[in-house]
């Protein structure tokens, strides 16, 4: 069975790393993988707002605005531009397999938005609409700049995932430490299911960190390049043989979430809760900020009924992000522990699987004060039945869980 591969740049990311502070970007990462050239089994949507997408006869708006156009940065002009060229495309080539395409999807921030509205635009064309589609979803972000001056409205009307989607395989990552209110994630209802084949995960870093391989986020954006190859390689893209470079197995994923959280200070410090930094980003981040941030990140999710054309950002309403995540991990969010050790969902299960003897312990380290007694009695563990899959712990693994435990009062030295 073909699989044809879209994958979506965010506003004003393009594969010019100028577009990114120089960084190559998870998405362009992503096409320098997948076997075939652009075009036969793939094809790559340039960012609303750049010159990359214009130059593809995409119209984007030409007005000059803090690195890219108005109405492409502001509105999203090209977003449906690049729906449309997307939607031709899987056309033409499911003309040459009728009935017989996968279709993996894959975006970050409009990109993902991108991906949704594809997938809403083939579900509802008969010629289309029983086709497989699978999409990773990079904090899906609408903008959240309002529908009459910035016209970004438009970016709100169909995004709601049908049938294709359910009846396929979707991810949806978020970024934790966003805070600005222009940086609103849209999340589907369909992530609150608790469906099998329908997983969402959250991961530190801001909105743009997490999908810059060289910024000032690289563990995180490490992570989330390889779970986007390993789902899509799961899920029947072609891979170039050096793809397997980018999928860390599990303890190099255990690697780089130790190394998240040895820098979560760090992290939390590129949060954008404050809109004036300091440095060269003040302007930009002030810009983007619209002079407002919100204390914890806000998610919009749909409050009324129905799926069609006719909803508009209206039908859109704020939550908060913590009560959200709270609700989809059926109250075990991660980020909301009081000592957490834990970076998401994925670094919990990794390490249930590695350390299965440790694992239960560390979960409640996370919840609660241990006694004097406690202390000592896990101190004497990891010096005897647990010291097999303790002295395993390598390098920053090791380093993250001696920190940890001192940090809750159990010295392991001498």
């Amino acid at each position: 069975m073909p699989t044809l591969t879209v994958l979506s740049h965010g506003t004003a990311n393009s594969t010019n790393t100028d577009t990114s502070e120089g960084s190559t970007l998870v998405i362009s990462k992503i096409a320098q993988c997948l076997d075939g050239a652009d075009g036969t089994q793939w094809i790559l949507n340039e960012g609303a707002g750049t010159d990359e997408l214009s130059a593809r006869g995409v119209r984007t708006g030409r007005i000059p605005f803090f690195g890219g156009t108005a109405e492409g940065v502001l509105g999203g002009k090209g977003v449906e531009g690049n729906v449309r060229r997307s939607v031709e495309w899987i056309l033409k080539r499911l003309e040459k397999n009728p009935g017989n395409i996968t279709v993996n999807l894959v975006g970050h921030s409009r990109g993902s938005i991108t991906c949704y509205k594809i997938a809403r635009a083939l579900c509802d064309n008969k010629e289309t609409s029983l086709l497989r589609v699978n999409i990773f979803a990079i904090d899906p972000v609408p903008g959240n700049t309002g529908h009459v001056f910035t016209k970004n409205g438009e970016n709100y009307k169909n995004i709601i995932l049908g049938g294709n989607v359910w009846q396929g395989n979707s991810f949806l990552l978020l970024a934790e430490s966003e805070h600005r209110l222009v940086f609103r994630p849209y999340v589907d209802a369909l992530y609150a299911c608790g469906l099998p084949r329908h997983r969402f995960d959250t991961i530190p870093g801001t909105h743009g960190g997490i999908n810059m391989l060289e910024g000032r986020e690289p563990e995180a954006a490490a992570i989330v390049l390889s779970r986007a190859l390993d789902f899509l390689a799961a899920n029947g893209s072609p891979m170039k043989d050096g793809a397997k470079e980018y999928i860390l197995n599990g303890q190099e994923r255990l690697k780089r979430y130790a190394q998240i959280m040895l820098r979560i200070g760090d992290y939390k410090r590129d949060a954008s809760i404050n809109p004036i930094k300091g440095g060269t980003e003040a302007v930009v981040n002030l810009a983007s900020a619209l002079l407002r941030t919100e204390k914890h990140r806000v998610a919009n999710v749909q409050h009324t009924a129905g799926s069609g054309p006719e909803l508009g950002r209206g039908d859109f309403k704020g939550k908060d992000f913590r009560e959200l995540i709270n609700t989809m991990s059926r109250g075990d969010g991660v980020s909301m522990r009081p000592c957490r050790f834990f970076c998401n969902l994925d670094h919990q299960e990794l390490f249930a699987l590695s350390y299965p003897s440790i694992f239960e312990t560390v979960r409640t380290l996370e919840r609660a004060e241990p006694s004097p007694n406690k202390k000592a009695e896990i101190r004497n563990k990891l010096r005897g039945e647990w010291n097999a899959a303790y002295v395993n712990m390598r390098g920053p693994q090791k380093v993250y869980f001696d920190s940890f435990m001192q940090k809750r009062g159990i010295e392991l030295s001498g």
